[in-house]
């Protein structure tokens, strides 16, 4: 019987198996090892990350915990986050009041936290549930130095970000910036201005380039006046009035 051009076998190669020998194939890979590193990380966060935090919500998940330096308080993070770090991009929480009473950070739940992600606190960082928060994401609600005088602190301003925001590759938010929910904003932009709901923001600074709705699909409105409509290929419409879009 021929055999079929990719079955043909190579010197030094095994032949390849059957669509129904693949399911005998062992799986050598040592889950053992795997299932050791994991409790070890486990145990690294109950034992050094979670007396540091004021809050650590159930069902978190941080790889590499080693890697995560947090300084000040309140920290809180919410239920079911993610939190990635690696020894060239650790992640850093820092809360620095420059008076008593004030610094803050909160991130709600299902957060994703990927490596290099900082956020200082001077002020108040609030962040809502479901953010994602790219590689070298950074946040600061304050200039920590003053223009003039370089030994006293700089202005803060809080900073808020809604539910189910993405915050692309290296970006910065700056003092006093409100991102509303359901926003995008893009690689390397630099926010010095309010987002407003469904917006996609990038550059430097960042502007308002488009909208996007709840399921991820980009939002074509006819105009920009005030009626304004736009009908997503999920079923949803919206409607804008200027920077405002309100689902219908």
């Amino acid at each position: 019987m021929r055999t079929a051009p990719h079955e043909i076998p190579v010197r030094g190669l095994a032949a390849p198996l059957r669509e129904d020998e693949s399911a005998l194939r062992r799986d050598h890979r040592p889950y053992a090892v795997k299932r050791l590193f994991l409790r070890w990380q486990q145990y690294y966060v109950r034992r050094f990350l979670r007396p540091q935090f004021d809050a650590l919500g159930r069902g978190h998940h941080f790889m590499r915990p080693w890697y995560v330096e947090l300084f000040g308080s309140p920290i809180a993070l919410g239920r079911y986050a993610t939190v990635i770090a690696s020894a060239d991009a650790r992640v850093r929480f820092c809360v620095w009041p420059d008076q008593e009473g004030e610094g803050l950070i909160r991130i709600g739940d299902y957060s994703l936290i990927c490596p290099g992600v900082r956020i200082s606190s001077a002020c108040r960082v609030t962040i809502g549930h479901s953010v994602m928060m790219a590689n070298r994401v950074y946040l600061t609600d304050s200039d920590w130095h003053d223009l003039y005088d370089r030994t006293a602190a700089g202005r803060g301003a809080p900073i808020r970000i809604g539910n189910n925001v993405w915050l692309g590759d290296s970006a910065i938010v700056c003092k006093g910036v409100t991102i509303g929910d359901n926003s995008v904003i893009g690689a390397g932009a630099v926010v010095t201005r309010d987002v407003p709901d469904y917006g996609v923001a990038y550059g430097s600074p960042a502007r308002v380039r488009g909208w996007i709705c709840n399921c991820g699909l980009g939002l074509e409105f006819g105009n920009s006046g005030r009626g304004a409509t736009a009908s997503c290929s999920c079923g949803r419409s919206y409607s804008r009035d200027g920077q405002a879009i309100t689902p219908l």
